[in-house]
């Protein structure tokens, strides 16, 4: 069925979607804040987005492109990447104001003679610390500069991902997979207007997982490193591309390699105030403030702690586990994916079941609404084999090898996302280059519709987005 539906879908003339996309896109930068409801744009450039990636294998764009060398492709995918990303620059920075209150304020507070940590709180490991004062100290600690930097290093990110595409696929399947990351809407709005640094981990990543497949193991753990070094989410990646290395020379090599990067950043941290590297992992499962999908409605009905023991913690070892148990299935070469489908499906459901819950808490007791999520829990249960038998029908019964890794990982970050105490927009970049390189199909769309249904959501549970269709 969903074969048939992409065959029918690609029959739609290339030209006119990348016209449709692009007015839509325009729509959503200059219109989105003040005339037309942000969700309304949204779905016009979601849908045209999927239209267009569908279409450009067998587009005049793709074909142009296989017949150039390598060097004018690069230039092409990075001019066409910056311009559609320093558009947004149009805008002000409406969806997150993280820019201009945490990164320009740190960079300024660094360059007055402030140390981070000590005079200042930073949530994140101590190179994004010496990322904004560089950054601060070369271009200015302003909120035009950042989002020029961090779009021209998120437009190195299409070419890393031909490169990956092309040696695990063919050149063919890099160019449309490039293509696809230059214009997906996701990494154009965190980063081209809200200026959000997540693109500099995202292309250490990439970079680690090209060096993995060109069996360089001892770089690969470093640039895996350092993309850890800048933010923590590489280390669930860490166990699946040691256990996809063959060699237990290249394991131990790759294993030393990443917290290289890590513990150098920290060595003056440490000498300057020790205690303030607390505040990485605080932020991420300790702290009684949660902004999760699953742990931030559970705060917010029963308080920070139950029994004694905080929420946001219980939450995240529960994903934690699961993402082992992700890796005990791989380890042990049993393809379950079609069962990980499911279970993020039911995760979902259950979110949605909370948010429903928190919209009428003020209605409901505390205890009513702990049966409410006793008994949705039960009903999810027992909903998985009829769930199980509909999605059957759907999902691949083979995957090739060389998916594997691209969905062990894709499954094992989507899980720390929906996990965390702490979860945003944003880190929908950290899956997404994954999701576009995988080859299988069905499970290819079922994570590239997902992350552009999720994009939003954070946004939404904003009441002022439905204050109208016109707002300041």
């Amino acid at each position: 069925m969903l074969k048939r539906c992409l065959t029918s879908i690609q029959s739609f003339d290339f030209d006119a979607i990348l016209v449709f996309y692009l007015f839509s896109l325009v729509g959503l930068v200059l219109l989105s804040p003040y005339l037309i409801n942000y969700l309304i744009l949204w779905v016009f450039v979601a849908v045209a987005f999927l239209l267009l990636v569908i279409n450009l294998k067998n587009s005049w764009l793709c074909l142009r492109l296989q017949n150039i060398n390598i060097i004018k492709f690069f230039v092409f995918l990075f001019v066409i990447s910056i311009v559609l990303r320093l558009i947004f620059l149009l805008q002000k920075p409406f969806l997150s104001s993280d820019l201009e209150n945490l990164y320009v304020v740190r960079s300024q507070m660094m360059l007055g003679g402030e140390v981070p940590y000590r005079d200042f709180a930073v949530n994140k490991p101590p190179l994004y610390a010496y990322l904004l004062y560089g950054m601060g100290l070369g271009l200015g600690a302003g909120q035009i500069q950042f989002r020029i930097f961090f779009s021209v290093i998120d437009s190195l990110i299409p070419f890393v991902i031909y490169l990956v595409g092309s040696r695990i696929w063919n050149k063919k399947f890099g160019i449309v997979a490039a293509l696809a990351y230059t214009f997906c809407p996701i990494p154009l709005l965190e980063i081209g207007i809200s200026g959000h640094y997540d693109s500099i981990p995202v292309l250490f990543v990439m970079v680690s997982f090209f060096l993995l497949l060109k069996e360089k193991p001892t770089l690969s753990g470093l640039s895996l490193g350092l993309a850890f070094a800048f933010k923590v989410y590489p280390i669930v990646l860490l166990p699946f591309f040691l256990i996809w290395i063959k060699a237990w020379k290249g394991r131990i090599g790759h294993a030393i390699a990443f917290p290289i990067p890590m513990i150098i950043s920290m060595i003056p941290i440490m000498f300057i105030y020790p205690s303030g590297l607390l505040d990485i992992t605080t932020y991420q499962g300790i702290e009684e403030q949660s902004w999760g999908l699953i742990s931030g409605p559970l705060v917010g009905f029963f308080g920070s702690t139950i029994l004694g023991l905080k929420i946001s913690t219980l939450v995240l070892v529960v994903f934690l586990f699961l993402i082992l148990l992700l890796f005990y299935s791989t380890a042990v070469k049993k393809k379950s994916y079609k069962l990980w489908v499911k279970v993020i499906i039911l995760i979902l459901i259950f979110m949605v079941i909370l948010w429903i819950l928190q919209r009428a808490d003020s209605a409901l007791s505390t205890s009513t609404i702990a049966l409410g999520i006793l008994i949705s829990i039960v009903l999810l249960i027992f909903a998985y084999i009829p769930l199980s038998k509909f999605l059957d029908s759907f999902l691949s019964t083979s995957v090739p090898p060389k998916d594997d890794l691209l969905i062990q990982s894709s499954f094992a970050i989507l899980l720390l996302i929906l996990g965390s105490a702490q979860t945003h927009a944003w880190y929908l970049l950290w899956v997404l280059p994954f999701v576009l390189l995988i080859r299988t199909k069905d499970l290819k769309w079922f994570f590239l519709i997902l992350l552009l249904v999720m994009h939003p959501i954070e946004y939404l549970a904003h009441p002022y987005w439905f204050s109208g269709l016109i707002y300041p």
